[in-house]
């Protein structure tokens, strides 16, 4: 990173399973990113993730990783939770990174749009499969196979949620420091009113 440029300071809200199984390990591969603040539910389960990544504070409460100046933003808490906290994250003028769906109110996100736009800030939706190994070789083997203009083309994928929707289970070798809890999937309460960062 060239020496004018300002470090990156990470907060992370919501780090529960997909943020410590892909978000944070790519983050800490960059090597010039500060680990600020971390935020989720669960005491125990909040200490071993400030420790495993490194971060300087942590709480259950999304505001104490806010006030860090942190500008960087990862949101990966529940949908239900997104607008509240990208909009915080905006507030500091932090560029976020917010785990899909933005949000679950298409008007939420309208208005996180038109916040952005005012903060002259970026909110980036994660959505990395097109960037992964077999959809990027498909695109070369795709551009060998000399088939001409392709004009449509659908790709099913599926996902082992099974268990976690139908609040039987988690995701298939999840690690058990990073268990989604199921309440967030199943539970209409839980759904559609956030109270912590979880």
């Amino acid at each position: 990173m060239p020496s004018n440029e300002k470090k990156l300071r990470l907060a992370v809200i919501g780090a529960g399973s997909w943020a410590q199984s892909a978000h944070l390990p790519t983050l800490k591969e960059f090597g010039d990113i500060e680990f600020v603040g971390v935020c989720r539910k669960g005491v125990d389960a909040l200490a071993r993730v400030k420790e495993n990544f490194g971060f300087s504070i942590a709480s259950e409460n999304y505001q104490d990783v806010l006030t860090s100046d942190v500008n960087l933003v990862v949101v990966s808490s529940p949908s239900s939770m997104h607008h509240e906290h990208v909009k915080a994250a905006l507030d500091i003028g932090a560029t976020i990174l917010c785990e899909k769906p933005v949000t679950i109110d298409p008007k939420q996100a309208w208005d996180l749009v038109e916040r952005s736009k005012q903060a002259e800030r970026e909110v980036v939706v994660a959505f990395g499969w097109n960037f992964s190994k077999i959809v990027t070789d498909f695109k070369i083997a795709l551009q060998n196979a000399n088939l001409g203009k392709v004009e449509h083309l659908s790709i099913y994928m599926s996902s082992s949620t099974r268990e976690l929707l139908s609040n039987s289970g988690s995701y298939p070798d999840a690690h058990p420091d990073a268990l989604p809890e199921q309440a967030t999937w199943t539970e209409k309460q839980t759904r559609t009113r956030g109270q912590r960062c979880l």
